[in-house]
């Protein structure tokens, strides 16, 4: 299955992953018309902290 994500326009990002039974919310207003990089890394280094 895998994950999903939906970035919103001022910045809060979220995830869920259903394998791993987990969700991920990063709440931040920031416009750019970029997506904040900081989400990716807060993504990476949840499931980083993962032991199984």
């Amino acid at each position: 299955m895998g994950s999903f994500t939906w970035p919103d326009a001022l910045g809060m990002s979220w995830f869920a992953d259903p394998v791993e039974d987990m969700i991920g919310i990063m709440l931040i207003q920031r416009r750019a018309e970029e997506p904040f990089p900081l989400a990716k890394e807060y993504e990476r280094l949840t499931y980083a902290a993962i032991d199984d």
